[in-house]
């Protein structure tokens, strides 16, 4: 071992001597400190016992007391004080104080206590402050100290302070407790040093190891952390041991607490009876010349609400010889068979007509059931007639011992408590007893405030000093005569009323210790585990952190001597001049035989020169470099130097930091680059060149050597490849990108190589187009390299591009446009007639999409159109045409078909798909599709003839109802010019005002009074007369002109109305048709409201009829117009009820006020049963939902009979009238009003 760890040695061990000294020295202060806190709470306790014990004697009688020394109010408190010390054992005497005199009035003492004349003084300040004093006073005897507590007696907390109790208490702690606390801090010291001597040991052990150079053992290696552990644990434990102490001395002070609390409630109680209770029923008497047993019942019933005793009584003193005229009184009172009796148990019958007198029951409340107690002699019960007498004899009240005995069948167990009543001569009236059961007391106390201890036990204490246990309540309620106390594991409580002195235990709660026991001991153990290990672990970590520090000493000490050895064999033999220089002044310290040969001058005359002396910079110069390196650790420095024969060199210098015997000096290695420095200014000007030449060019250059790697690129180039200049240059695009891209570019560039012409190719790489154009590039020493030129041409492919494709598409369906379908066509013609085949020419056109386009939208018909074309383009080949003529019209070109029927099969497919329900802006939409078809070649030779047929065969195919497939068939074009004129004609009535309206009535069922009038439209043609509505309204709708005639019949049925009830018609309710078209116009609702103001029309008298049909094709749409209708007045019927599909939905969707049951219903009920048990059900169906009902088509008697059998509301029918015109429809409805009102 090294002086330097004999000295360390030592200093541990002196360190060891002070902290054994200094733990020696805070374990006696611990220790003292402990037995003077053990004895304050000590203290504490006893002042707390005194000022129970003083609080068992504040009496209002006080006064009394005093006044008559040998009164029994005296006897009895004096009785009280013996009682008390002799519950207390660590009570040596009590004494009682009043103002007039030194001596005590009241004095009991165990054994001869310090004068008391000494304490006279404190006494007075006692009264004069009326708080309690202590005083300490040494027997002279025994030298044991006495501790006197004095404590202020007070009736009230307003009166004042008279008198002044004297509790004196022997102050000694337990031996035990002065064993246990020597025992634990001798152990704890005996633990201290068996530790610092092992760890002496220890210590000393190691030294040794380390002086024989053997190998030190953990323990040895670790012994400081060692000692922290063992000292921290011993410390924990010590400090644990006295934390769970107080731990014990708190959780038992807070059940003191608890338990005084709920024995203090127990007192207030018993007190109520004595002075509340006892004295208002006492007082109740001696203010009352007679009281009979109504008044008594009344009063003592009034107390009993309380509950706190088990009843009450009257018991007046009876002298034996008016017994008999006691008796008759009492029965003429009305206690009927009232008789005076003795009591009587298995041993005999008692009497107390020794003396004299007799005390009967004469009231008890509450009133016994069971056999009557009234008349029993109270002191015929010998342990009642000792309470009895002492009563009377003292007239204070007076409790009996605990008996239990019989009221009436009822058992009673506890003490009767007397209370005397005195005539106003003196004399002795009678007595009233108090049932006192400890069981009903303790029930009603813990009935008001709750229960919070688990157990209390009340015992009575008798004059020979044994107890009797009184009453019991809690978890085990066991009852017994007698009983004794827990002791130290329960808490005792004294109260001295009715001249007896109770005690009440409160045994410890179990389940109270575990609850509230506080735990500072384990977190004192938890907190001492946890520091002493981490100081433990500390100190074992700085322990292997000097062992390391001195490994690495010793190694780094070894690897400096070596490398000294490897530098000087350097720096001599070495080609490369080097110099060291002293940083502080530049002076050169060393140079090697290689800067003597490049500087020209030997080594002793550089040592004696300055580094400014060779540098051809100025001195400030060279050190702003110098202090410039120090600052940004620069190594490499370019210098131009000056040698011994005036030539100058361009120099580069590597220098660092180099430690000479603890000194740093520079280590510079001089190396000559003036051959280089020249190459590298000629290159570096040809560089500048090129690079101002080709960087200028926005497009992407580039020249790769003979092996294609890159030897010049433009910035351009660098940012098209994504990576800096220093990382392209003398790389391949293997080494940049790799993969199959490199592969690429390699054939490429290997191709143009070989061909040695320019060659141009095009590419796509991501979204962009690039058009490269590379060449052969002549290299030094006879080599071809590639040079490239890359531009981005996706600009101008892409506006190409997209002039084709507007030129030929759509611009909203991306589809074939018109001229595009035109040359397919033709080519697919062309092929037919070379190769066979046929041809389809498939015209499509969408069903009503001007009313979804009018209703919903452009954008949200626009989408539909969108989605038809991509629904369009799945069915059909990719070598077939799908294009967009215009509006809703589309065209599908069909190639090279081998069969005819093969087309027919397609055109059904794509009506069938194009009906399937869309989605378009969170809206279910459907659409149908009428399509026409021609073939190649049996319908036509050349595209405008298959075009011109199959537009044909479409509008024939919308004549048939829509949602249809035609094909093309001769003569059918000749059709569609019927169609054509019938449509101009139509147009042509609508500009002339050839329509007009008709009426049909409405009638109720049963009286027959027409309630409605059903508007019907007609075309007066000028060659086929009438036509009705379903002849041309479904034209009209596909020619849009059902809104101008939807209009028209709106306004002229208002104008008409206004009419025919200015005329003195009743007014009715009309209802208009509504086309699917018209309804989903927007400009229904406008329309509708001009009329009615226009007219002055109630909206209640229109009503609008609709088909299932046309709600179904828009359910949700249809909802919102016919709430929108209903809101503003309108009625709305339910038109051909039963012919359409999911009626009872719509009736509980949709606001709809009358169903029109279908006329077909009518028909087939005379023959077919199960056409009227449909109606029937119809009609009880919309009654149930407070609807009404009109039967449609009703021609005969007998169909009439059976609509009024379905209980129908109204019928509509040529037996009640068929449509008429306006005047006609007049004259109708006055005659069957004037035939109704007679």
């Amino acid at each position: 071992m090294t002086a330097g760890e004999n000295h360390r040695s030592v200093r541990q061990k002196k360190k060891l001597y002070i902290v054994a000294m200094a733990i020696f020295v805070v374990v006696a202060l611990f220790c003292w400190w402990f037995i003077v806190l053990k004895s304050e709470l000590e203290k504490e306790e006893l002042v707390r016992k005194a000022l129970r014990v003083a609080e068992t004697f504040n009496t209002p009688n006080s006064e009394m007391m005093f006044s008559d020394r040998t009164g029994p109010l005296q006897t009895r408190q004096k009785t009280y004080l013996e009682n008390t010390m002799r519950i207390f054992p660590d009570i040596m005497g009590i004494r009682i104080y009043d103002t007039s005199r030194a001596d005590p009035v009241i004095a009991v003492e165990r054994a001869r206590l310090p004068n008391p004349s000494s304490n006279e003084g404190l006494r007075k300040r006692v009264l004069e402050s009326k708080e309690y004093r202590i005083d300490e006073v040494a027997d002279s005897e025994n030298d044991s100290p006495f501790l006197h507590v004095f404590v202020p007696l007070r009736s009230t907390l307003e009166d004042p302070v008279t008198s002044v109790i004297e509790v004196v208490y022997s102050k000694q702690l337990p031996d035990s407790f002065l064993i246990a606390e020597l025992t634990a801090s001798g152990l704890f010291v005996f633990v201290l040093v068996t530790i610092l001597f092992v760890t002496s040991i220890l210590i000393e052990r190691r030294k040794k190891d380390s002086d024989s150079n053997i190998r030190i053992k953990w323990i040895e290696r670790n012994v400081e952390a060692f000692l922290i552990l063992s000292v921290g644990l011993a410390v924990t434990f010590y400090v644990s041991f006295h934390a769970y102490q107080l731990n014990l001395h708190s959780t038992e002070r807070a059940f003191q607490r608890l338990a005084a609390a709920e024995t203090d409630n127990v007192f207030e109680i018993m007190r109520e009876v004595e002075d509340s209770q006892l004295e208002a029923l006492a007082r109740f008497f001696e203010s009352s010349v007679h009281v009979d047993a109504e008044e008594f019942h009344r009063f003592a019933g009034f107390l009993q609400r309380k509950k706190t005793v088990w009843g009450w009584s009257w018991a007046p003193v009876v002298a034996v010889s008016r017994k008999s005229a006691f008796e008759a009184k009492a029965r003429m009172d009305g206690l009927e068979n009232f008789s005076v009796r003795n009591y009587q148990t298995s041993q005999g019958t008692f009497s107390s007509d020794a003396d004299g007198w007799m005390y009967p029951l004469l009231f008890v409340e509450p009133q016994i059931k069971g056999p009557s107690v009234l008349g029993l002699d109270l002191g015929s019960i010998p342990k009642l007639r000792d309470a009895l007498e002492e009563s009377l004899d003292t007239a204070l009240v007076t409790s009996s011992v605990p008996l239990s005995f019989s009221l009436g069948g009822e058992p009673f167990s506890g003490a009767l408590v007397f209370r005397p009543v005195f005539q106003r001569n003196g004399e002795p009236r009678g007595v009233i007893a108090a049932f006192l059961d400890i069981k009903t007391l303790l029930q009603a106390y813990s009935g008001e405030n709750g229960k919070s201890i688990s157990e209390i036990k009340i015992f009575q204490m008798e004059p020979n000093g044994s107890i009797k246990l009184l009453g019991l309540y809690g978890e085990t309620e066991e009852e017994t005569e007698s009983g004794s106390l827990s002791g130290a594991s329960s808490v005792i409580s004294v109260l001295h009323a009715y001249g007896k002195t109770y005690i009440v235990e409160t045994p410890k709660d179990p389940a109270f210790w575990g609850h509230y026991s506080p735990r500072w001991w384990l977190v004192t153990s938890l907190g001492g585990f946890f520091v002493s290990g981490s100081l433990a672990t500390f100190a074992g970590a700085q322990t292997w952190k000097r062992r390391y520090l001195r490994r690495q000493v010793a190694e780094k000490t070894a690897a400096l001597q070596e490398s000294e050895e490897r530098y000087r064999s350097v720096f001599e033999n070495s080609h490369a001049s080097m110099l060291i220089i002293d940083p502080q002044d530049g002076t050169i310290y060393d140079a090697n035989p290689a800067a003597e040969k490049f500087y020209g001058w030997d080594r002793q005359t550089l040592k004696a020169m300055k580094i400014t002396d060779i540098n051809t910079m100025s001195p400030e110069d060279v050190r702003e470099e110098m202090d410039k390196a120090k600052k940004t650790f620069q190594t490499v420095f370019a210098f131009r130097h000056r040698r011994a024969d005036g030539s100058i060199a361009d120099v580069e210098v590597f220098s660092g930091p180099f430690l000479i015997k603890g000194d740093t000096y520079l280590f510079s290695v001089i190396h000559d680059v003036t051959s280089r420095r020249k190459a590298e200014e000629a290159l570096r000007d040809s560089e500048e060149r090129q690079k101002a030449f080709i960087n200028t060019s926005s497009e992407i250059m580039f020249i790769k050597d003979e092996q294609l790697r890159y030897v010049v690129v433009n910035d351009s180039a660098c940012e098209f490849l994504g990576r800096p200049k220093e990382e392209i240059l003398g790389k391949t695009d293997f080494d940049l990108m790799g993969g199959k891209k490199a592969e690429l570019l390699y054939r490429s560039d290997i191709g143009a190589l070989q061909s040695g012409n320019s060659c141009v190719t095009e590419e796509t790489i991501g979204e962009r187009i690039y058009e490269t154009t590379k060449f052969p590039v002549p290299l030094k020493r006879g080599n071809k390299g590639l040079g490239g030129i890359i531009r981005d041409v996706t600009d101008q492919k892409y506006h190409e591009s997209r002039l084709r494709h507007v030129a030929t598409h759509d611009g909203l369906t991306g589809l074939a446009n018109r001229s595009l379908s035109q040359d397919r066509l033709e080519q697919a013609i062309l092929h037919a007639k070379r190769n066979g085949g046929s041809v389809g020419v498939l015209l499509l056109d969408l069903d009503r999409f001007k009313v979804l386009n009018d209703s919903l939208g452009h954008s949200f018909g626009d989408e539909l159109l969108c989605a038809v074309a991509r629904r369009l383009e799945g069915i059909v080949r990719e070598s077939d045409t799908v294009a967009r003529l215009g509006g809703d019209e589309f065209v599908l070109l069909l190639s090279d078909v081998a069969r005819g029927k093969d087309i027919h099969s397609v055109a059904l497919k794509v009506v069938q798909e194009i009906s399937k329900p869309y989605v378009i802006a969170n809206r279910e939409v459907t659409v149908t599709a009428s399509l026409g078809f021609s073939i190649f070649p049996q319908d036509g030779y050349d595209a405008e003839t298959l075009v011109r047929l199959a537009d044909v065969a479409m509008y024939e195919a919308k004549r048939k109802g829509r949602n249809k497939v035609q094909q093309y068939a001769e003569g059918m074009d000749r059709q569609v010019m019927v169609v054509h004129e019938m449509e101009m004609e139509l147009r042509k009535a609508v500009e002339l005002g050839k329509l007009m309206l008709e009426f049909q009535p409405v009638a109720n069922t049963l009286k027959g009074r027409v309630e409605s009038i059903e508007v019907l439209t007609r075309w007066n043609h000028p060659t086929y007369g009438i036509i009705s509505p379903a002849d041309f309204i479904p034209l009209a709708e596909e020619t849009e002109l059902i809104f101008p005639i939807g209009e028209w019949v709106i306004e002229e049925t208002c104008r008409s109305m206004k009419d025919m009830f200015r005329s003195g018609v009743n007014p009715v309710q009309f209802s208009i048709n509504l086309s699917a078209v018209q309804f989903r116009s927007k400009n229904l609702v406008g329309t509708l409201e001009h009329c009615l103001e226009k007219y002055s029309i109630n909206p209640g008298h229109v009503m609008f009829e609709l088909t299932e049909t046309q709600i179904m094709h828009d359910p949700e749409g249809a909802s919102e117009i016919m709430k929108r209708l209903s809101r503003l007045g309108f009625r709305i019927a339910l038109d051909d009820f039963g012919t359409g599909y999911s009626s009872l939905n719509h009736l509980r969707r949709f606001p709809v006020s009358i169903i029109k049951i279908d006329k077909s219903f009518v028909h087939d009920a005379v023959i077919d049963p199960s056409a009227a048990a449909i109606a029937v059900s119809i009609v009880a169906i919309a009654h149930n939902l407070g609807l009404s009902t009109v039967a449609e088509g009703v021609e005969t008697f007998e169909q009439l009979d059976l609509v009024k059998g379905w209980e129908c509301d109204a019928y509509q029918g040529y037996l009640l009238s068929k449509p008429l015109n306006l005047e006609m429809m007049r004259k109708f409805l006055l005659d069957r009003s004037d035939s109704e009102m007679t």
